[in-house]
């Protein structure tokens, strides 16, 4: 008898053919296993469409603009691709095409993770394929702070600036320009010394509003250094002069010489001018506030008690969140205080 012989595996067409059933097989059990039920003609564009319209009541105006358009840029690229068969590769190269700023691309591989997430959220997907997308690699910019001496100089150099006492309060709160520039009267407590931020300022079209704050803070009554207190009673001396019936309840604190609410690029503008005219560091106002938090993280004031002032707040700040908080917090603000006045 001669030796047995073995079958061939098929090459060619019936070879991929089974190669491709295997594939098809395996995901469909594993779409079984994870409850998962993928529409196979939904596209990439036609889901990101849906996505949006899901996040346009929960996310503010200006986001919702970014969001627009980095959906409508990897849509051009990649939108007809079924969002079932999208791969690594495919998000890589559109992302790469482009043609934008490593933030910019930084920015769009964000969003689309977000959104792919929320498809495996909603069981939509098995894995999103942003897992395996290599994250686009940003150069960080050496961040300017002020030292003690060059803070003392901007307070004291301003005073008279329109502008001044909102750059004092960023200095002495560490809190996002848009926060100060949405705090009212009725948050400043002079006798206990204190500004309550559960606020931000913003702009829904035409309209100015008060939004809550980005992040859900543990501490939201922040102690101010008795510099930011003295800024804050000459800007209400100030609007006593000029607009005396702002000075009351939900009137906002900073308004222009036309009585407006404040655009944070206005302010700006004359933050660079100052700056230029006493010869300090060209900052902008986010570098206030990373300067309030280095002259604290200086002086020896603890980390937790340094974020909960910034209000990045997470879950285990609000673990060690403490009846002792404000205590702490007033201990810091005392120590900014000494940093900024002992450098007169």
């Amino acid at each position: 008898m001669g030796r047995p012989t073995v079958a061939a595996r098929p090459s060619g067409p019936l070879g991929h053919t089974e190669v491709g059933a295997r594939e098809k097989l395996k995901r469909l059990l594993e779409e079984r296993d994870a409850e998962v039920s993928i529409p196979r003609k939904l596209t990439l564009r036609d889901y990101l469409e849906s996505w949006l319209a899901d996040k346009e009541t929960v996310v503010r105006p200006n986001t919702m603009r970014e969001y627009r358009r980095v959906v409508a840029l990897v849509s051009s690229s990649i939108g007809t691709v079924k969002l079932s068969e999208l791969r690594p590769s495919q998000v890589e190269r559109a992302l790469a095409a482009l043609s934008a700023t490593p933030r910019t691309e930084l920015h769009a591989h964000n969003v689309l993770r977000g959104a792919l997430n929320d498809a495996v959220e909603n069981r939509l997907l098995i894995r999103s394929a942003m897992a395996a997308v290599r994250v686009p690699r940003v150069k960080t910019a050496h961040s300017v702070t002020l030292t003690g001496e060059e803070a003392a100089t901007l307070i004291a150099g301003t005073a008279r600036n329109p502008y001044g006492p909102l750059w004092a309060v960023l200095l002495g709160t560490g809190t996002r320009v848009n926060e100060a520039l949405g705090i009212t009267w009725a948050d400043v407590d002079f006798d206990a010394r204190t500004v309550t931020v559960a606020y931000q300022l913003s702009r829904h079209g035409d309209e100015w509003v008060r939004d809550k704050t980005k992040a859900a803070r543990t501490l939201d009554r922040i102690a101010l250094p008795s510099f930011a207190v003295e800024a804050l009673r000459e800007q209400r001396r100030r609007m006593l002069a000029t607009f005396p019936e702002s000075v009351f309840g939900e009137g906002l604190v900073f308004l222009t010489a036309k009585g407006h609410p404040v655009r944070s690029d206005e302010t700006v503008r004359e933050l660079h001018r100052a700056t230029d005219r006493l010869g300090l560091p060209r900052i902008t106002q986010h570098q206030l506030r990373h300067s309030s938090l280095t002259l604290l993280a200086d002086a020896g004031v603890p980390e937790d008690v340094r974020q909960r002032r910034a209000g990045h707040a997470t879950v285990a700040m609000a673990r060690n969140y403490t009846a002792g908080a404000e205590a702490q917090d007033r201990e810091a603000a005392d120590a900014l205080n000494s940093a900024v006045t002992k450098a007169k």
